[in-house]
């Protein structure tokens, strides 16, 4: 918009005169004849060379004029983007570079780390080397299975929406998590609900929640309760969920990320030192 209001200054108080008097100052047309604004098919000569020489002067303005224009905007993103980036410094993204082609011995954390801190760009807060999840993601959807199974069962039991008198959602939530806390070691923590009974308590409906049996397509084998049947699985999958993203086990692969405490360390090596060799 600036450009185009710079532009139309001088055309508007220059160029659109000239060229009316380039128009009126020609020589006279024939009868018959009709004369097209802006077209010089008869001009005089002092008409014709003020026309051609305000032409081509300021076909040089507006192209030097648009030339600053793109710098001057460029100038100006360059401080937007730097005030930007000191506002969001402490973020991870602007702290963080990946790093591609990594080679066998920099493909653990400890080396990645060690490698950049080296370097002496800045202080490493962390570094992660990309690995190979399938079996951790094949778990983890297992897991998600069984929390919907189980979700169902309560809703069986509880129904949707719930008329029971004794239904709680807190309490529900705090025995499943004193469920997983039992089996995975943890201490256990008992949240009672507003009437005082412990939600692991018995009810009066303790006899009628939703049964199935193990066997074939539910018509054979061993008679279970569900909800506890796909608490049981639910909690298995979780403890596994959890040994192996702490044993971290996987094929690494050539991708890691490094994490700086500065953002200038991350943006100083981004351009430089993308592809480690």
């Amino acid at each position: 918009m600036k450009l185009f209001a710079y532009c139309m200054i001088p055309g508007l108080m220059i160029i659109l005169p000239v060229n009316y008097f380039a128009m009126f100052y020609g020589d006279e047309p024939t009868d018959g004849d009709d004369i097209e604004p802006f077209l010089l098919t008869s001009v005089a000569p002092q008409a014709s060379h003020l026309y051609l020489f305000t032409q081509f002067t300021f076909t040089w303005v507006f192209s030097l004029l648009a030339t600053w224009m793109i710098w001057h905007t460029y100038e100006g993103y360059i401080d937007v983007r730097r005030r930007y980036l000191v506002k969001r410094r402490k973020a991870i993204v602007n702290r963080t570079i990946m790093i591609v082609g990594l080679p066998t011995h920099l493909q653990t954390d400890r080396a990645l780390a060690a490698f950049y801190e080296s370097l002496g760009a800045g202080p490493v807060e962390s570094a992660y080397v990309c690995r190979h999840v399938r079996s951790l993601k094949r778990v983890i959807e297992q897991r998600a299975q069984a929390l919907r199974a189980l979700e169902a069962a309560y809703t069986e039991y509880y129904g949707n929406p719930s008329g029971k008198a004794d239904y709680d959602p807190k309490a529900i939530a705090a025995e499943h998590d004193n469920y997983l806390t039992e089996n995975s070691g943890a201490p256990r923590v008992v949240i009672q609900n507003p009437e005082g009974q412990s939600p692991s308590a018995p009810t009066s409906d303790q006899n009628k929640k939703p049964t199935m049996r193990l066997g074939f397509l539910g018509l054979f084998g061993k008679k279970v309760v569900k909800i506890d049947h796909y608490r049981e699985i639910f909690a298995k999958l979780d403890e596994d969920v959890r040994r192996m993203r702490i044993t971290r086990s996987f094929v690494t692969t050539g991708t890691g990320f490094v994490t700086f405490e500065a953002m200038n360390s991350a943006v100083s090596l981004r351009g430089s030192f993308e592809r480690c060799s």
